[in-house]
């Protein structure tokens, strides 16, 4: 680096800078592992298409994850992650030396790079030059001509002609001449934004909206994981797991990682993104969102986040950080929950992914349901009390019942006494001559409806 120009210093400076992001301790540090698997199949795809700024971007962050940022994680003690952590620890060396071979290739380019844009100003300068001269040199002539053709006005009609024709061609050059362009300002090399493309089967979406039904209806959120593999140089989402997971009615968070990390570890999978719904918002990305999509993006840079809201006029919607705003300002935001971002960011912190391409072929894609039911949708630990059909319809007669029980009992005392309260006078006489008859028979009915209700308790 000391024997370097300060640009070349700069650029460098500038792939390093892009490759160092703190993690989020928030997500679990398995996730992270399978992350790096990610980063090494992105840089083995990236060292085939010979782009090497990308590469030495990714194998930088790659460094910085392992040698860095992964021991501050507060998972980082546990068993399973110490396996995982010595497995990518291995790699370590390898990349090292990668990244020294790399960062000569990239020098050596952008000193060429340099020199051509050098030359390609001199020239224009030079180009820019010979134009003013020459223009300088033809004001010269139109003020000799003018003199001329005070002077030539004796001279024949003819001659006239042809000089207005000479005339005329000539600026018909002049015209063409100086449709040349202008100086540009100096370009430096700056990684290029192609992505890789990411297949998507439209039919994943609605399979995904059958799992989370139920909790559309009870307005929780439901996510899952998007993975996939990496064919052909482009990636195509294979698998969808759904996590057990707690949800409300404007976030959801998933739960028992180590289930993820087996399943794609098993099945060779790659992370490539999230989806979660929306039931009572349009499809957006939320404050909390971001903060969720950040780890994600900074394992891979297409990764994507698909909000559905199938209730919206907007019914879906595919979305990244944006890398000029969205990911700059979640690498050192420290706030938690919803919050609002800064005046002067707002609307440019995430954006519509454009490297995401929908097919409607057969589905090739598998959903991996961890939730513990074995009905689809399933049940969840949610914030919001789930309720079974069948216990409804129980607890709704029982509850009829009851009321009906009590509000009866309530009835009939107040009815009973406001009925006295009217009729004692007409019925005092009616009922002292009945008196002594109805005794015996109010004796047996007694009788009878205590024999009933014993044998009630018996049976």
């Amino acid at each position: 680096m000391s024997n370097l120009d300060s640009k070349t210093k700069e650029y460098l400076r500038g792939l390093i800078e892009k490759g160092n992001y703190p993690i989020d301790p928030r997500m679990g540090i398995l996730r992270y592992f399978s992350g790096c698997d990610t980063l090494i199949l992105k840089i083995l795809s990236e060292k085939e298409k010979q782009n090497y700024e990308q590469a030495y971007i990714l194998m930088f962050r790659f460094l910085n994850l392992i040698i860095l940022e992964l021991p501050k994680h507060p998972e980082f003690k546990l068993p399973k992650a110490k396996k995982q952590y010595q497995r990518q620890l291995r790699r370590v060396g390898t990349i090292e030396d990668a990244t020294k071979r790399y960062k000569l290739i990239l020098i050596e380019r952008f000193e060429q790079k340099v020199k051509q844009e050098e030359l390609e100003l001199q020239n224009l300068r030079e180009e820019q030059k010979k134009i003013k001269q020459k223009e300088n040199e033809k004001k010269k002539e139109k003020e000799l001509d003018k003199n001329q053709e005070k002077v030539e006005k004796i001279e024949k009609t003819d001659q006239e002609k042809t000089e207005k024709k000479q005339t005329s061609q000539k600026q018909q050059q002049e015209q063409q001449k100086q449709k040349i362009p202008k100086t540009p300002i100096p370009k430096t090399l700056v990684p290029s934004n192609k992505r890789t493309t990411i297949h998507i089967n439209r039919q994943l979406l609605t399979h995904f909206l059958a799992y989370a039904q139920e909790d559309m209806k009870l307005l929780v959120e439901t996510c899952g994981i998007l993975t996939g593999k990496l064919v052909g140089g482009e990636f195509h989402l294979t698998a969808v797991i759904i996590p057990e997971q707690k949800g409300t009615h404007d976030s959801v968070i998933a739960l028992n990682e180590e289930d993820i990390f087996e399943i794609q570890t098993s099945n060779e999978l790659l992370t490539l993104g999230w989806i979660h719904t929306h039931p009572q918002y349009e499809s957006f990305l939320s404050s909390v969102d971001c903060k969720t999509h950040y780890p994600y993006q900074l394992m891979l840079d297409e990764a994507i986040a698909i909000v559905l809201s199938p209730n919206r006029t907007q019914q879906f919607g595919i979305f990244r950080l944006t890398d000029s705003h969205g990911m700059p300002y979640m690498r050192t935001c420290k706030k938690n929950g919803f919050f609002k971002f800064p005046r002067e960011i707002q609307g440019k912190v995430f954006e519509n992914c454009d490297h995401v391409k929908l097919h409607n072929e057969k589905p090739k894609y598998k959903i991996f349901n961890l939730r513990k039911t074995k009905n689809v949708p399933d049940k969840r630990t949610t914030n919001q009390k789930r309720i079974n059909p069948n216990k409804q319809r129980n607890n709704t007669r029982n509850y009829s019942q009851n009321y009906s029980q009590n509000y009866s009992q309530n009835y009939s005392q107040n009815n009973t006494q406001n009925y006295s309260q009217n009729n004692t006078q007409n019925n005092t006489q009616n009922y002292t001559q009945n008196r002594n008859t109805n005794n015996n028979q109010q004796d047996l009915s007694c009788n009878d409806i205590l024999q009933q209700l014993d044998d009630i308790k018996k049976n």
